[in-house]
């Protein structure tokens, strides 16, 4: 069945490539390998995505046709893939207009839950929830559309200590580098891409979701997306994307994500190295993480560390 609601144009537009460069919809290795994202995961996942489509909405028609559309139909293959379309609904059908600025802070609300659930899933132990506790900076952690706040209160928490993080106030050069945002921000985008993208039925709902993204960049650059990648990437699927794919692309791309971020929110000594041989591979894979590429590429970040056995 063909997408009707021009919503489901713009909200396709949360896709991009990263840094500018082309980049497979589909992750490249042992698809059917791959650990499944947790219900937790998907169901951050799927407020957030609501969220994104109101803040992209151009008008309250959008809005209306998007809620009757997903609350009939589905959509595509979102429930298969673990994504809950009635989460999805609340923020379209329950916003009367478009509001850009309900749909930032509802997705760092989202955004937030999303991130502390894969980080408190990775490590074991109070010590390293204490560590953690006392190394995280709340400038770098805001800077990535998180609420530092609530993210430290509950790592503290975990580790029954009370709120001890890093102050806000920083040195000028201990800022977490654009480069690093701009990876996370576009790992973000390549995930709801694929999600985007599992919500269209034929090649047809595909192009037309391409035809329309150029009318809602600037919408999607309000929300910690790049408007332009967006577009770029949207218009390289050429085919429907698969349950299988669709469920691998949420795990490849959230834990890119997860490795961008959590490499850049402390400015401890040693941080990477200790990253490297804290993360639990197990809890990693139970999350929905994919733990060796988690693993791998924090050690390689961290000057060829090895993880502790």
């Amino acid at each position: 069945m063909k997408l009707t609601s021009t919503i489901f144009v713009l909200v396709a537009i949360i896709s991009v490539s990263i840094a500018g460069a082309a980049v497979s919809a589909v992750p490249s290795s042992n698809l059917d390998k791959r650990q499944n994202a947790s219900p937790e995961i998907l169901s951050n996942l799927s407020y957030l995505f609501g969220w994104q489509m109101v803040g992209a909405a151009g008008t309250p028609v959008e809005l209306i046709s998007a809620c009757n559309d997903i609350s009939t139909l589905g959509h595509g293959i979102w429930a298969e893939m673990g994504l809950f379309p009635s989460s999805i609904i609340v923020p379209i059908c329950g916003t009367p207009e478009p509001n850009a600025t309900a749909a930032r802070i509802n997705s760092v609300r989202y955004t937030t839950g999303m991130f502390m659930t894969l980080l408190l899933s990775s490590f074991t132990g109070t010590d390293n929830f204490n560590y953690i506790c006392t190394s995280l900076n709340f400038d770098l952690v805001d800077q990535f559309a998180i609420d530092s706040q609530a993210l430290s209160k509950a790592v503290c928490q975990r580790a029954g200590a009370p709120l001890q993080p890093v102050p806000a106030t920083t040195p000028p050069d201990s800022k977490t580098s654009p480069q690093a945002v701009k990876a996370a921000q576009n790992m973000l985008s390549v995930l709801y891409a694929n999600i985007l993208a599992a919500g269209a039925y034929t090649v047809e709902d595909l192009s037309d979701l391409c035809e329309a993204a150029p009318e809602h960049v600037e919408g999607f650059n309000e929300q910690f997306l790049n408007g332009e990648l967006v577009q770029e990437w949207l218009c390289d699927f050429t085919e429907p994307i698969t349950v299988l794919d669709a469920k691998a692309a949420v795990v490849d791309w959230t834990s890119r994500y997860f490795v961008a971020v959590v490499e850049s929110i402390s400015t401890v000594n040693n941080w990477l190295d200790w990253l490297c041989k804290s993360v639990n591979f197990e809890n990693m894979a139970i999350v929905g993480l994919d733990p060796n590429y988690v693993t791998d590429q924090i050690c390689a970040d961290a000057g060829g560390s090895e993880k502790d056995v």
